[in-house]
């Protein structure tokens, strides 16, 4: 079987948008989108801010900073939204994965035993994850990373989880999301 009719099977259209399929001699390589996933940038706000400090609000050269800048930044909202995979074509066994994924989902909260609650519940899908025969490590993007602003007191703007599989024949692609899944129901509880 092809990578891409592998891809269609794991990746659902409706909840993933795959943006390329490569077949790397038995192994897939496979960009995506999970749809529910967005970074948490709003554009114009960060590109006025950017242009405000190097030009008068209103003058051309404002506006060709803002226009280039809002531009670039939706740009890499984009590319901050793609996850990659690349994973055995006949065992599914993940070599190394980047799945997105919305940074309140993965750590936010706004009262603090609802962060408290969250990061047990993290804890939890990492663990799964381990004996599922992962390595798991997280990162994330700040919004000043995605528009070119000053780095300043702000949240994450997406997170990450980074996966790596451990021995053949464990870390499942379909293991992995379906613990990511559920990680995600459990926490839209709170």
């Amino acid at each position: 079987m092809d990578c891409k009719n592998v891809v269609d099977r794991l990746l659902p259209s409706g909840e993933y948008e795959v943006r390329r399929v490569l077949d790397l001699d038995g192994r897939c390589l496979v960009d995506f989108k999970r749809r529910h996933v967005e970074v948490a940038v709003d554009c114009d706000i960060g590109c006025e801010e950017v242009c405000g400090e190097e030009y008068d609000a209103g003058s051309d050269e404002w506006e060709e900073c803002f226009d280039e800048c809002v531009e670039d930044c939706e740009e890499n909202k984009s590319v901050a939204e793609t996850g990659s995979m690349v994973f055995d074509k006949d065992t599914l066994s993940i070599k190394e994965a980047t799945i997105p994924m919305n940074y309140d989902t993965l750590y936010g909260g706004e009262f603090f035993e609802e962060e408290e609650r969250k990061e047990r519940e993290r804890r939890k899908l990492i663990d799964r994850l381990r004996e599922h025969g992962c390595r798991v490590s997280e990162a994330a993007i700040h919004p000043h990373e995605i528009y070119g602003g000053v780095e300043g007191e702000e949240e994450p703007a997406i997170a990450y989880l980074h996966v790596e599989g451990r021995e053949e024949g464990r870390c499942r692609v379909g293991d992995v999301l379906r613990e990511v899944e559920r990680f995600e129901r459990s926490v839209e509880e709170f």
